[in-house]
């Protein structure tokens, strides 16, 4: 059996690759993508690493595994045991004998493998902490090359030429000690770089021309196996807009204020919102005067386990009781169903109006709008999804609050250039002796747990959202001919010992999330 080496490239997108590829000035991903296919990478919503990286492992949607974020909905961290109990697919390989290398992954921390070695980013260790490879007997010879801590002061482009050239030195090295049969190799560079360097094609394309010569180096060492690329979302420009979603919701008269008269009277006044209500005595004060209470608040029901984030907080001005539609995430509106004489038919409408919508310059506000059920499918946790789910345009991002415009200028406080919140689409390569050649074939962030099983001739769990990407393969090759199997899932994972994150690790991993825009 042919090993299979996967290299994820987090936040890797054609938008940004691409013009360098058709320039010649990516030589090595020219050639892959000549001699093996590519295409999208389609990856679940919201567009972040957490919920991506644990439907990539898990072949299932947040629906199914209820992670939406880097946090829970009790403010704490999501970790790796969140998605860890769901069946990864090294973990299913392991228990048949297969051994695996996860190097880098993102959200591994605390990092456990059934059978192989694991080593956590840096984005998921805590600050100053080196229990991030597992076996521990494996810790030190890692802590040799990397150092993922960036110091105040320290100038960022240099730090992370030197994290990624101690990735690529460590797994250069390992690999002379240690055999494996299962390769997944993580680059978050990728990720970090476009964050602040987005619009900049100078500082892009330098590392880039990097990271495509290292990846020649690093893969020609595989020249018998199966090669897959793939990253966890897209990414774009950082927004330039915000647009008030619950204004326009409430222009069409479906979101009710819970104001009473005086409230509805200085609510509307621009200089008390702006200046008078920074006061947080004061506000207290305003809020109990002049707000309605409505009999239940928004998401008391979720889930205890669910990562989807309580919103309500953002709800104070209001009556959802009597409202038909409200803004529930920053990716979905929820409807109150008892408010609606026809649910699909109200939905279907609003949809379409979304999708219409425009602002004053003529521009799509929505990049995509969908049912739920089209984006996630089933699920334990779909009741509590809202109801719509939108992707916006990149100009713009959303905003909770009401204001009298529908759009303004988004004032960026912050050295990030770059965003990716809305964007779902990433990339995805493969070639190899059993991969076709010239192709273009699009994927879902689903389809690689399923695929790698079957690749592995394992039976897939019945429960996995993905398909396997029979498309990709040649039709000769043994991986074309071969009948997908399936069985019957097994439950969750409880785990008897587990290591959990403290609260002061919780502290410095939020600082490194903030940092990026996360949180």
């Amino acid at each position: 059996m042919k090993k299979t080496v996967m290299v994820g490239l987090d936040a890797g997108n054609w938008n940004s690759l691409m013009p360098f590829i058709k320039a010649g000035e990516l030589p090595f991903f020219k050639k892959i993508i000549e001699k093996g296919v590519h295409g999208i990478n389609k990856t679940s919503v919201p567009c972040l690493t957490l919920p991506a990286i644990p439907s990539f492992a898990t072949g299932k949607s947040p629906s199914k595994h209820g992670i939406f974020g880097f946090t829970k909905q009790d403010g704490s961290l999501t970790d790796y045991n969140d998605f860890r109990k769901h069946n990864i697919f090294w973990d299913i390989i392991g228990k048949e004998g297969y051994r695996s290398f996860i190097a880098y992954l993102r959200g591994a921390y605390p990092p456990k493998i059934e059978n192989g070695v694991i080593v956590s980013d840096g984005l998921s260790t805590p600050t100053q902490k080196f229990d991030f490879v597992y076996p521990m007997k494996y810790q030190d010879f890692f802590k040799k090359f990397v150092n993922f801590d960036h110091e105040e002061g320290e100038v960022f482009l240099e730090w992370l030429d030197d994290l990624f050239y101690g990735k690529i030195n460590s797994l250069n090295e390992f690999m002379k000690k240690e055999e494996f049969d299962f390769y997944l190799f993580y680059f978050g560079e990728t990720d970090n770089i476009q964050h602040f360097y987005y619009d900049n094609k100078k500082e892009l394309l330098k590392f880039y021309k990097k990271l495509d010569k290292e990846l020649e180096k690093l893969l020609s060492k595989f020249k018998d196996s199966n090669i897959i690329f793939f990253s966890d979302h897209g990414h774009d420009k950082f927004p330039e807009k915000t647009f008030y979603l619950n204004s326009w919701l409430h222009s069409k008269g479906y979101l009710k204020l819970r104001f009473n008269l005086i409230g509805n009277y200085l609510f509307r006044n621009n200089f008390f919102k702006k200046k008078i209500l920074k006061s947080r005595i004061i506000k207290k004060i305003y809020h109990g005067l002049t707000i309605n209470k409505n009999k239940s608040d928004q998401n008391n029901t979720l889930d205890k386990d669910i990562v989807l984030q309580n919103k309500s907080k953002n709800h104070s001005y209001y009556d959802l009781d009597n409202s038909k539609a409200f803004l529930s995430q920053v990716w979905g509106v929820s409807l109150n169903k008892e408010n609606v004489n026809d649910y699909d038919e109200f939905r279907n409408k609003l949809i379409k109006d979304m999708l219409d919508l425009l602002d004053k310059d003529g521009e799509k506000i929505f990049r995509e709008v969908h049912k739920k059920e089209e984006v996630y499918g089933e699920g334990k946790y779909l009741s509590q999804i809202p109801d719509i789910i939108f992707l916006l345009n990149p100009n713009y991002f959303v905003d909770f609050g009401i204001s009298k415009n529908l759009t303004e200028p988004f004032y960026n406080k912050s050295d990030r250039r770059g965003d990716h919140l809305y964007s779902r689409d990433g990339m995805f390569i493969a070639y190899g002796p059993d991969i076709k050649k010239g192709e273009e074939i699009n994927t879902e962030i689903y389809d690689f747990a399923p695929t790698i099983l079957h690749m592995y001739d394992i039976p897939i769990p019945d429960d996995m959202n993905g398909r396997v990407i029979k498309n990709i393969f040649n039709e000769d090759s043994g991986l074309a001919k071969k009948k997908v199997k399936y069985q019957k899932s097994k439950n969750e994972i409880v785990f008897s010992e587990k290591k959990k994150i403290s609260s002061k690790d919780e502290v410095q991993i939020k600082e490194k999330l903030k940092k990026l825009g996360y949180l």
